[in-house]
């Protein structure tokens, strides 16, 4: 006889009661000794990435460091390269080539030559001055038209002043004659008598006068000359004595510009006339 085991009972259906805030538990995973194996593994994975990358960053540090004291240190030019040796004379060598010889400065035009300092009049309170007007060579006379300048410079009136002026030739024995003027000049007559009150300027026109035959020529190269020379004479009263003056002036033509020379009177154009006229106080070298 068979026994057919009877199937058991259905289970009645039940609704979970699980509440919502809780979570499923998890599906089946690998087993529990599989973890602390993958721990330890990634530990030491993790140790020796970290060695490495020390052991790499303590090989850069040197280059960095460099480069970083390269980046900070200051940029120094280098010293100049010296040039190549000096090649000398010899066997085998050519002679050193001489050294530059530096350009000569540019040339300066000449400076004017000071002109000279005008001549001191003689002492005394009275001073001279004299300009002349014409110089003529005709009819066999020689003759200077002028004008005398006289100046009181004295603090008392100079009175009975009388004036007596020549003309004379430039020669060897000029101061000579003009000394010998001076020395006849006293006892001579000459002006109308005039007084200059302290500070006043008086004024006398003259002609002086020399014969032709007595006309001191100088020829230089074949061409003849005359320099005239006009020595001045003053004497006046001062109190109860008599004063006197001597001076003398030279006469030429107006010096050229930038000279201070009288030029002369050429002789060959006396017929043309002389053109303007200058006049410079001359002192005998006898005088002082």
């Amino acid at each position: 006889m068979s026994i057919t085991p009877a199937a058991p009972p259905a289970a009645p259906a039940v609704e979970s009661t699980l509440s919502p805030d809780i979570a499923a538990a998890p599906a089946a995973g690998p087993p529990a000794w599989l973890w602390p194996v993958l721990g330890g593994a990634g530990l030491l994975l993790a140790g020796l990435a970290g060695g490495w990358w020390i052991a790499s960053r303590r090989r850069r540090d040197p280059d960095e460091e460099q480069d970083q004291a390269l980046v900070a240190a200051p940029v120094v030019a280098s010293p100049p390269t010296p040039g190549p040796p000096v090649r000398t004379s010899g066997a085998g060598g050519a002679a050193p080539a001489p050294p530059a010889v530096p350009p000569a400065p540019a040339a300066q035009p000449p400076s004017p030559a000071a002109p000279a300092a005008p001549v001191t009049p003689p002492p005394g309170p009275l001073v001279t001055e004299i300009r002349p007007l014409r110089a003529a060579i005709r009819d066999g006379l020689v003759s200077v038209e002028l004008e005398l300048y006289i100046q009181n410079r004295g603090r008392e009136s100079a009175d009975n002043v009388r004036a007596v002026l020549a003309l004379l030739g430039a020669n060897a024995d000029q101061d000579a004659q003009i000394a010998a003027f001076h020395g006849a000049a006293r006892m001579a007559p000459g002006s109308e008598p005039f007084s200059i009150a302290s500070g006043g300027i008086h004024m006398l026109k003259a002609q002086v006068s020399l014969p032709g035959d007595q006309m001191r020529v100088v020829t230089v190269q074949g061409k003849p000359m005359f320099v005239p020379i006009v020595p001045v004479a003053l004497k006046w009263y001062a109190g109860l004595s008599i004063r006197t003056l001597r001076d003398a002036f030279m006469v030429g033509t107006v010096p050229a510009p930038g000279s201070d020379r009288l030029g002369p009177l050429w002789v060959e154009r006396a017929g043309e006339g002389f053109g303007r006229l200058a006049a410079k106080r001359y002192v005998p070298k006898d005088v002082g």
